[in-house]
């Protein structure tokens, strides 16, 4: 709980407002406030000047002269946290298979470099939310949201759907295509969700004889990077377009008509016994660190209320 409040007060000092410190660590404004209020109420002392009508934070005289100490102790808080945690800890993750390969290995290698006990299982978001209830892994990221009992499902990334084409782009903004404007007999055809796929009917014959259906995604990306001609065309995820664009000349464009997003759950069992809230904290903390600033470069990180 110190850690969380010294983390917010450094970043209200950076930013200078309660709202672009918010969204700088991905939290709602109100949860900041609440880890200041926590964070004075166990110093004894106010940090900041609440003045009404202030556009930025004014601090109190002690919160003046806590800076620097506040910068030390978040570094010594985060030590010792590592310590606390690291000896003997064992995470299991779960999560689908696009999650695992293409938004979670950030995280993945800072778990590694913590040299703890790390099990990744890759499965269907049915099976996922079967091993949550059972207890069997302790987190699962998953594409769908369902009720299932003893489970909490909190939404965890938004993130848009995308046009991936052969061919780098010579513009450095990413342009807004019309749909209709995509040759069909072109497509290298994925069924994401039934929800995409009653939008995409929208546009185009689902039954078009000459379109490309794929139902692996490793088949898709490795046939979509042996094509070099620029009139073909995918509708990804933008974490997976985002990885591609990496890895291989190609060109990502926006639809006007936007498909609807892609959203991936975080789900753990609704109630906790205490060793395993200590691994989710462990977790939450290098989510925080790690996975989240490479979040931001394509999606819309969804912080839990």
């Amino acid at each position: 709980m110190i850690y969380n409040g010294v983390e917010a007060f450094l970043e209200i000092c950076r930013s200078g407002t309660f709202s672009r410190a918010a969204e700088a660590l991905y939290l709602t404004q109100s949860t900041v406030s609440r880890r200041i209020k926590h964070l004075e109420d166990e110093l004894g002392s106010p940090l900041i000047d609440r003045r009404k009508g202030e556009r930025t934070v004014c601090l109190t005289a002690f919160g003046e002269k806590f800076i620097s100490i506040a910068e030390r102790w978040k570094t010594l808080l985060k030590e010792t946290h590592q310590l606390q945690t690291i000896d003997n800890l064992k995470i299991t993750i779960g999560a689908a298979d696009s999650v695992t390969n293409y938004i979670l290995p950030p995280l993945y290698y800072a778990l590694f470099q913590q040299s703890i006990n790390l099990r990744i299982r890759t499965h269907h978001s049915g099976e996922l939310y079967s091993l949550v209830q059972n207890n069997d892994i302790d987190v699962a990221f998953v594409l769908q949201e369902r009720m299932v009992p003893n489970v909490l499902v909190e939404p965890f990334l938004k993130e848009r759907m995308v046009v991936l084409r052969p061919g780098r782009c010579e513009t450095p903004h990413i342009e807004t295509i019309v749909p209709e404007k995509l040759d069909p007999s072109k497509e290298l055809y994925a069924s994401w969700s039934p929800i995409h796929d009653a939008w995409h009917n929208r546009f185009w014959d689902p039954f078009c004889a000459q379109r490309i259906h794929i139902d692996s995604l490793p088949l898709l990306l490795s046939l979509f990077s042996k094509i070099n001609e620029p009139s073909y065309w995918v509708i990804l995820p933008m974490s997976i377009a985002f990885y591609l664009k990496q890895t291989n000349p190609c060109t990502i464009q926006y639809l006007s008509a936007s498909p609807p997003d892609r959203i991936c759950y975080k789900i753990t069992q609704s109630y906790k016994k205490a060793d395993t809230i200590e691994r989710l904290q462990f977790l939450d903390f290098h989510i925080a660190t790690s996975l989240l600033p490479i979040i931001k470069q394509y999606g819309t990180y969804i912080p839990p209320l």
